[in-house]
């Protein structure tokens, strides 16, 4: 029963992870709060879950790897290569656009709203050269779509690989449990201290950068496993204070997707305090009935919102243009939002968890008809 508990509390600590995403990618006032450890989250989650056993042998080694190939490697090249055989469609109904006109829209004002609409500039239509080059690329596990945020996925599955790795040569060549554990901690450091020249080099080709400097976390949520249960309400105030500090009186860009932040003791102490103050709320929430299915339920499907909520975004883009911007259709096409105002950032979020969430309802209902209809046959 409490280990059930426990994994209520982590998916609806994911729960709090993918709606914080959304909020931020629809201009969410409090951005650069949440960006101090938002994605921090997933990484932390992900090193909870790694266990033992992943290592034990190279039956499991190959075992684990190929359960990311199924979970994370396959749902990035499926979405990627379909966005990218839709392309041409997608400019024709003005999700992207190549009109000039779009590029001079930024400073719009429409009784008094500005715009920003040109925030990624023009999409043309691809080739059959280049469509079949960016098929190459996407299961190269390299490039993806405007409308695929998916550079987690990227991210993430070289994290778990590498980790494995690791710990499976480790374990192989080194029988003490202390020089083992030392020495998985000083590969994780160096990993890091990697990651931020990296940053400082502006080198992030294939995203080597993000991964060196993010594979910390995953070794925290590794670390972190064994004490989750006792995270209670002083380990939760202490880490909500330290966050409040480091936003009020440090500062510094967060973007993990780019493999930016202030210094790595910032960046690891946001991530520990965001994970421990989340992680607090979340077990907190798993007494209340309805918030705790509502949370853990959008946790579990995490993965579809981060592919889908962009979908939701643009039926608010429309509305939008529908109300303040008639005649400019092509303003479909703006990214991430379109404009700015008041209020509008909640709208973009519940759209952004609502239809990801009704898409994956369907699928499953029009599924299981299909699969009632074969077994009728």
């Amino acid at each position: 029963m409490e280990n059930k508990k426990r994994n209520k509390s982590l998916d609806i600590l994911k729960g709090f992870g993918i709606l914080f995403m959304v909020m931020g990618h629809a201009s969410f006032p409090l951005l650069k709060f949440v960006y101090m450890f938002h994605m921090a989250l997933f990484f932390i989650c992900s090193g909870m879950f790694f266990k033992e056993k992943a290592y034990s042998s190279i039956e499991d080694f190959k075992y684990f790897i190929k359960s990311k190939i199924k979970r994370l490697y396959i749902p990035f090249v499926l979405w990627n290569i379909f966005l990218t055989l839709i392309h041409n469609f997608l400019i024709k109904i003005n999700v992207y656009t190549n009109n000039p006109d779009f590029i001079y829209f930024t400073r719009y004002a429409y009784r008094g709203i500005l715009s920003h609409a040109s925030h990624c500039g023009l999409i043309f239509p691809y080739s059959l050269q280049e469509i079949l080059f960016r098929i190459f690329t996407i299961f190269c596990f390299y490039s993806n779509e405007q409308l695929s945020p998916t550079w987690f996925l990227r991210v993430l599955f070289w994290i778990a690989i590498l980790s494995v790795f690791i710990h499976f040569i480790l374990k192989k060549y080194i029988k003490n449990i202390f020089i083992f554990k030392t020495s998985r901690l000083i590969v994780y450091i160096l990993l890091l201290f990697i990651g931020y020249l990296f940053q400082k080099l502006k080198f992030d080709f294939y995203g080597i950068g993000t991964i060196c400097s993010c594979s910390i976390l995953f070794y925290i949520g590794i670390l972190l496993n064994s004490y989750k249960d006792k995270i209670n309400k002083y380990w939760g105030f202490f880490s909500f204070i330290g966050l409040l500090i480091s936003y009020i009186y440090i500062g510094g860009r967060t973007e993990l997707s780019q493999n930016i932040y202030p210094n790595i003791y910032i960046f690891l102490l946001n991530s520990i305090f965001g994970f421990i103050f989340i992680l607090y709320v979340s077990n907190s929430i798993s007494k209340l009935k309805l918030f705790s299915t509502i949370l853990s339920y959008i946790g579990k499907h995490s993965l579809s919102i981060l592919l889908f909520h962009y979908i939701g975004f643009k039926i608010i883009t429309f509305i939008q243009i529908c109300i303040y911007f008639k005649p400019h259709y092509y303003l479909l096409a703006s990214f991430l939002t379109l404009a700015y105002i008041k209020g509008w950032w909640m709208l973009y979020t519940i759209a952004g968890i609502l239809v990801p969430l009704i898409i994956v309802f369907v699928w499953n209902n029009v599924k299981s008809l299909l699969i009632k209809i074969y077994i009728a046959k």
